[in-house]
């Protein structure tokens, strides 16, 4: 009888499973230009895989902006590890190294393809400039005048 699993019960199997019982934690805030919107980094099914999200400060809503976790679900894996704003509404993000884009349009493609191992993002006050490290060296991209991305 004590070797029987009783029905409902909390193990550690369920505990460690994809999706998560717990939920998915947000992660990587960061804002917008103008102060009005909250973007972060979260999984609504409690996969590991992280989305961008946008939390709109005036309407108190949320809405998901990529949806590259959509074809890993099961997979190991954080998905997006970074993300900042620049000042023209686009967000640049990195996925498995890689710095990617998030245009006008809502389209995201990567960009700057020889830059791998992509970390410590961090857009200037203005939004014009973005500084990263890749493979050990500190590099800046300038949105204000070069091509666009």
């Amino acid at each position: 009888m004590k070797d029987q699993a009783i029905s409902g019960a909390l193990t550690l199997d369920l505990l460690y499973a994809t999706p998560s019982i717990i939920g998915t934690t947000p992660e990587d805030c960061f804002w917008s230009a103008d102060g009005a919107r909250l973007g972060f980094l979260w999984n609504d099914c409690g996969e590991s895989f992280r989305d961008v999200w946008v939390y709109d400060i005036a309407r108190a809503t949320k809405r998901r902006i990529t949806h590259l976790g959509d074809d890993r679900r099961g997979e190991a894996g954080a998905g997006i590890s970074e993300a900042v704003w620049l000042g023209d509404g686009r967000i640049v993000f990195v996925l498995a190294g890689r710095l990617n884009i998030i245009d006008a349009d809502g389209t995201s493609r990567e960009f700057e393809p020889g830059c791998g191992d992509v970390s410590g993002l961090a857009a200037s006050a203005d939004g014009t400039k973005l500084g990263f490290i890749t493979q050990g060296s500190l590099m800046v991209k300038d949105f204000g005048t070069d091509a666009p991305a």
